[in-house]
């Protein structure tokens, strides 16, 4: 039976494979629309995800937690701060706290991994439940582009890098699901 750490530590990786993996799906010039959640592009999300996993990296270095005041004041500072960076660099920034994140954690004690300790709530919202509720609107973007790419291919006989990863996809989303009644306004090809 694992232990309580390791525990965490597997869910952390196998929830960050599920989001990286939805990141993977998306070309360089997608991560840059709008429309993800509210406003906010993929590479938006991508450095909120980076924000809170640096915050969770500094308050582990420090041995301890400091309030960052209002949540949505410090979020949009975040945003605003990152605003004009390029996705590649994003991106390369995200994996670079991660990773220096994923070293701490293993460092950490294992008290922080406790279901009382502050820690670990603080651990479990800057990841497994950010991966898990951002990356749920990446990949449902994504899906949603890949559906739009498909469509469009299918009627103008043309083919393009993204139609591969969506044929299956596209029964599913273009004949009656959630998904393609989703596809915003802004988004739709129009043929």
């Amino acid at each position: 039976m694992k232990d309580r750490k390791s525990a965490v530590m597997a869910a952390i990786d196998d929830n960050w494979r599920q989001f990286r993996n939805s990141l993977d799906r998306l070309v360089s010039s997608d991560m840059s629309l709008p429309g993800v959640l509210d406003d906010m592009s993929v590479a938006d999300v991508v450095g909120h995800i980076t924000t809170w996993e640096w915050e969770l990296l500094t308050a582990l270095d420090r041995g301890h937690i400091e309030p960052v005041g209002d949540i949505n004041l410090f979020n949009e500072d975040a945003r605003q701060r990152k605003k004009g960076t390029g996705a590649r660099r994003i991106v390369e920034d995200m994996e670079r706290v991660h990773r220096s994140l994923r070293d701490e954690l293993a460092k950490a004690p294992s008290a922080y991994f406790e279901p009382d300790d502050p820690f670990r709530e603080l651990i479990d919202r800057c990841t497994v439940l950010h991966y898990a509720t951002i990356g749920g609107y990446v990949a449902l973007r994504c899906t949603v582009l890949c559906c739009v790419v498909m469509h469009w291919a299918v009627l103008h006989g043309t083919q393009s890098r993204r139609v591969s990863h969506c044929t299956a996809l596209y029964c599913t989303v273009v004949y009656g699901s959630v998904l393609y009644r989703k596809v915003p306004q802004r988004t739709a090809l129009h043929c």
